[in-house]
């Protein structure tokens, strides 16, 4: 006989992209499996959307390597390289001396603080299912 007391709690939302889903649209759309295979049970967006555009896009493409279609991981790797590269090309365009404007937090920072909130809610729901 199990003795253990429970109490009932609602279960935690479904993470989402904050985008609502359109008319027609499914999981495929709003939470694609190869944004959402990674072991750390994160969702690429939450990670990329605290990142500069080409950064975020080259995380994105390693992100998926492998995962949308296994066949093109090589050419995934290979996008992730290009988005770097371009992003190398546009810091090296700013004027020499140039100030360069500090984000009001850094992405970095923003980055670390929702990983830490993601797994706290992780190891929460784990523990609600009695994992």
């Amino acid at each position: 006989m199990d003795t253990r007391i429970t109490i009932d709690e609602p279960a935690a939302p479904a993470r989402t992209t904050g985008r609502a889903p359109g008319a027609g649209q499914s999981a495929a759309v709003d939470h694609p499996l190869h944004y959402n295979a990674h072991p750390s049970g994160v969702e690429c967006i939450e990670v990329i959307e605290h990142m500069p555009a080409n950064v975020a896009m080259a995380v994105k493409y390693c992100w998926r390597a492998g995962l949308k279609e296994s066949s093109k991981e090589i050419e995934d790797m290979e996008k992730a390289v290009w988005y770097l590269q371009r992003e190398v090309q546009r810091l090296k365009k700013r004027p020499a001396g140039a100030a360069v404007q500090a984000p009001k937090a850094s992405w970095t920072a923003n980055l670390d603080r929702e990983l830490k909130k993601l797994r706290a809610e992780k190891k929460l729901q784990q523990a609600r299912e009695g994992k």
